[in-house]
């Protein structure tokens, strides 16, 4: 995963890092020019093999002549002759592109290459292979939007690629009149067949229209019969209204009761005599009792008018029964009769509908049977007229010198063609490449602070006589590892001074403590260097710095500083606590700076398993706290032993050194999250021998190696 692809990840994630620390992308063409400066002896060699062979193959090729002739489609006489216009088995092509499309395809058929390669191999076979070879090299277009095609091909002679190009224009054109004849025949069985089904359609449609002009024979002169009949249907649904009020009447009385009181009611006498003798009863019955001879006569009378009463009202119940009864009969006489003459008149209508689709019916198939008719005889004529699908307009005709190989233009597209496929292999190369490249790729895949950026060492203008501000030149032997201790100015000991400006600012104000951690995540990425120089500057600000040389396995401080390493951090590591005295004998001063003091590793078997996490490191780490002002503590690589954790652990702070072009990003975020998960605080980070002349860094590589101010 590339340093961007990171980025991209840990935007998404919602851990972007601050916009004003963001790293500014090199703009695409500069970056392609990077690219091809970094690659540029691939890109050579590439494009240099490229061109080498581009020019040997066709220098060791055989020589070949092209003929060249150009063909025309005429243009179809739609008006009479084109059979186009009446096959319909024949494809439709209503576009010129289309039949130019389809006569390229046909010229350039295995079919058509194999049948004229035949017929020559026929005459000539010991020409069989050139044949052969040139049916493979023809070549079809069209001339814009012209109906002329440009039929090109290539022979080991003149005469082979002439008479191929002939042969071939001669095969297609038989096989065009082939199948020009072969559709015609089946143009006219396909007529014939269409005809004869179109015959026996017009007659049988022709002999329904009789029979049904047969069994309607009056209806084109019944229309007044017809409305008559629409009026009495009229009248009838009148009736049958009528009598369907009636029964409701009827329904409605025999439901509401019989004789109920209204103004026809039948039984109003009998209900005003029985009020009478209810009245006549209860008066009675207030003066006598009911053994009384007046009491039981009005009793005889009121019985003998309620009978009548009962005997009146069923026989009137009984004749709106009868009468309900034969109005449903009439009813239902009257829906029979309805429905009867309703479907007459639509027996009727639908013979009529059935007279006039039968009558079109007939004319549409007489119509039909003319039009094939006509189209049969045209297609008779058009099968015999002698058009043409294509006509030679130039024969073929080959030059007399020979059209190729040309190596120098194979030369050149080889150097092309070279040339893009080392580009395109160094673009994915750059690409697929996952590690740091320049100063903010670092920040942008770590999300923490980078420190410094330091150049590569091999940029550094060693060789010039840079001056100071006094006009003297540059004195002593330069070494990369102590830059920042090199009398003069030094833009690489201006690199590691920014380091310095970068962590004093991280640790101001702050409970940072006085012992620095400097790891990587691997070896070979200039920790070692990193911490000599940090140490160096420093002490530079006048500060006492102690640098520590913790990597055990594999020490160098001793030698970097031309030290002796006899007794060090190994031999203070012991079962029990070092005096002060056992301490300053273990640390030495460097020559040219007294307040740059050095304690290397010691002597200990590889590494001495288990100093470095032993209570013994933190009991004397805080006593060195006491006696320097800052502690440099150069640890071994992170992921590659656990010294370097157990020291980060007991360190306040740790700087994480990667190197340019080295270090993955995967490796760098592997070690920051180990040393975050022991508890380790990182200050930041240190890009370490990035490539100044980078594209977007262009200004600091010219300032580097620039001519000096007067």
């Amino acid at each position: 995963m590339s340093v961007y692809e990171l980025e991209t990840i840990r935007r998404s994630e919602g851990c972007a890092p601050a916009a004003a620390r963001a790293p500014r992308e090199a703009p695409l063409l500069a970056a392609y020019g990077w690219t091809l400066r970094r690659f540029r002896l691939w890109v050579l060699g590439g494009a240099l093999a490229g061109a080498a062979a581009g020019w040997l193959g066709p220098a060791l090729a055989d020589p070949y002549w092209e003929a060249r002739s150009l063909l025309e489609i005429p243009a179809p006489n739609r008006g009479f002759l084109s059979l186009d216009e009446v096959n319909p088995s024949a494809e439709q092509s209503a576009s010129l592109r289309t039949r130019l499309r389809t006569q390229e395809r046909l010229l350039e058929s295995r079919a058509a290459a194999d049948r004229a390669v035949e017929r020559l191999s026929a005459a000539e076979p010991q020409l069989a292979a050139d044949w052969r070879r040139a049916a493979d090299s023809v070549a079809v277009s069209a001339m814009d939007d012209s109906r002329i095609l440009e039929l090109r091909g290539e022979g080991s002679s003149r005469r082979v690629a002439q008479t191929y190009l002939e042969t071939l224009i001669a095969v297609h054109l038989e096989g065009s009149h082939e199948l020009r004849s072969s559709e015609a025949s089946a143009t006219e069985e396909w007529f014939d067949v269409r005809l004869a089904e179109l015959e026996t359609r017009l007659r049988n449609s022709e002999i329904e229209l009789q029979q049904a002009a047969r069994l309607a024979t009056l209806i084109p002169a019944s229309a007044d019969r017809r409305s008559a009949a629409e009026a009495d249907l009229r009248r009838m649904e009148e009736r049958l209204g009528e009598a369907q009020n009636a029964s409701l009447e009827l329904q409605a009385r025999l439901e509401a009761g019989v004789g109920a009181v209204g103004p026809d009611d039948p039984l109003a006498s009998h209900r005003r005599e029985l009020e009478a003798l209810t009245r006549r009863r209860a008066e009675l019955a207030a003066i006598y009792t009911p053994e009384h001879h007046l009491r039981r006569q009005v009793e005889a009378e009121f019985g003998a008018v309620e009978t009548s009463f009962s005997a009146e009202a069923e026989r009137i119940r009984t004749e709106l029964e009868a009468s309900l009864a034969e109005t449903r009969r009439r009813i239902v006489l009257l829906e029979q009769e309805r429905d009867r003459r309703l479907e007459l008149l639509s027996e009727a209508a639908a013979a009529a509908v059935r007279f006039d689709i039968l009558e079109r019916q007939v004319a549409a198939n007489r119509d039909l049977y003319q039009t094939f008719l006509e189209a049969r005889r045209k297609a008779a004529v058009a099968a015999l007229s002698p058009t043409p699908q294509l006509r030679v307009v130039d024969p073929p005709l080959a030059g007399e010198e020979p059209a190729g190989p040309n190596p120098p233009l194979g030369a050149l597209a080889g150097l092309l063609v070279g040339f893009g496929a080392a580009f395109a292999g160094a673009l994915i190369r750059e690409r697929l490449d996952q590690t740091f490249r320049q100063p903010g790729d670092l920040h942008s895949a770590l999300a923490i602070r980078e420190l410094a950026a330091i150049p590569d060492a091999r940029y550094e203008p060693a060789r010039r006589n840079l001056t100071s501000a006094d006009g003297a030149a540059s004195p002593g032997e330069w070494r990369p590892e102590l830059a920042a201790g090199r009398p003069g100015p030094s833009l690489l000991a201006e690199s590691f001074r920014s380091m310095r400006t970068s962590l004093l600012d991280e640790v101001s104000g702050s409970s940072i403590g006085r012992v620095w951690a400097v790891t990587s995540p691997s070896e070979s990425d200039g920790k070692t260097t990193v911490a000599a120089n940090l140490a160096l500057s420093m002490a530079e600000l006048g500060r006492r710095v102690l640098l520590v040389d913790a990597d055990l396995r594999r020490p160098r401080l001793h030698r970097i500083f031309e030290a002796v390493n006899r007794a060090g951090l190994s031999d203070l590591l012991g079962a029990e606590p070092p005096s002060e005295a056992e301490i300053d004998a273990a640390i030495e001063t460097m020559p040219g700076s007294e307040r740059l003091h050095l304690l290397p590793s010691g002597v200990a078997a590889y590494g001495g398993p288990g100093l470095l996490h032993s209570a013994a490191l933190n009991a004397l780490l805080a006593r060195l706290r006491d006696k320097f002002d800052l502690v440099v503590v150069d640890t071994p690589p992170a992921l590659a032993v656990s010294d370097a954790r157990a020291l980060a652990r007991s360190a306040d702070g740790v700087v994480l050194v990667v190197r340019a072009g080295r270090t993955g990003a995967a490796l760098a975020a592997e070690a920051e999250a180990l040393l975050r998960s022991d508890g380790a605080r990182v200050l930041g980070a240190v890009l370490n021998s990035w490539d100044p002349r980078q594209g977007g860094r262009r200004g600091y590589w010219a300032y580097m190696n620039g001519p000096q101010a007067a």
